[in-house]
């Protein structure tokens, strides 16, 4: 799930455990299915082995 937060930022709540990028394969789904894009146009820009990650959406 992915919950806005008040300064416009996004907080993600994911089942999958931080191993063998697990997360950050939930991650990149989820964040394609919430805005509506494809799995490839999302990237982890930044953070990909911190809590806190930095994802683009390659909209064009």
């Amino acid at each position: 799930m992915l919950v806005e937060e008040a300064d416009g930022t996004f907080t993600a709540h994911l089942k999958a455990p931080p191993v063998d990028g697990k997360a950050n394969e939930e991650l990149v789904a989820l964040v394609a299915a919430h805005f509506g894009v494809r799995k490839a146009a999302v990237r982890i820009k930044a953070g990909a082995g911190a809590r806190l990650k930095r994802v683009e959406i390659d909209l064009s």
